[in-house]
């Protein structure tokens, strides 16, 4: 989420946790710029979506992100 606030300039930010006997899933959606995941990179000390996946894989989970333009996305 801080990413987001950071970079994305948002309006709205939504978070939505969902579990079940096995899985517990965190999302968090925004009306944000966007970004090219394929693009990360380490810069200026702070490895920002490489450092979550590395923190991902270190706590045996899956890390997924998407950027989809905002007039694409449903907000209800």
């Amino acid at each position: 989420m801080n990413n987001a606030l950071k970079y994305a300039l948002p309006q709205k930010v939504i978070v939505k946790v969902e579990t079940d006997a096995q899985v517990l899933r965190l999302t968090v959606a925004d009306d944000g710029k966007g970004f090219d995941p394929s693009k990360m990179s380490v810069s200026g000390g702070h490895f920002g979506l490489q450092g979550m996946r590395e923190r991902s894989r270190k706590l045996h989970t899956e890390l997924s992100l998407q950027s989809t333009p905002v007039e694409a996305l449903r907000w209800d």
